[in-house]
C-alpha cells in the first residue's frame, strides 16, 4: 500500500466519522458537540424545512 493510498483511506475514514458525529449531535440535540464540528461561520441551508439559510455561526443554525 502506498503512502498516498493510506492517506486517502485515512481522509475517507475521517470524513465518515465527521458525518456520523454531525448526525449523532443533531439526533441527541447535543449543541455543544454540534458546534465543535465547525469552524467559525459556515454556509447552512435548511430552507427546505423552513429553517435558516446563509452564512451562520453553528449556534445560529438551530433553536434550542
Amino acid at each position: 500500500m502506498t503512502e498516498q493510498t493510506l492517506n486517502s483511506l485515512i481522509d475517507h475514514l475521517q470524513i465518515i466519522q465527521l458525518v456520523n458525529q454531525f448526525g449523532f449531535a443533531i439526533d441527541m440535540r447535543d449543541w455543544e458537540m454540534f458546534q465543535s464540528l465547525f469552524d467559525h461561520a459556515v454556509e447552512f441551508d435548511y430552507s427546505s424545512i423552513q429553517g435558516p439559510a446563509g452564512n451562520l455561526k453553528p449556534e445560529q443554525s438551530y433553536s434550542r
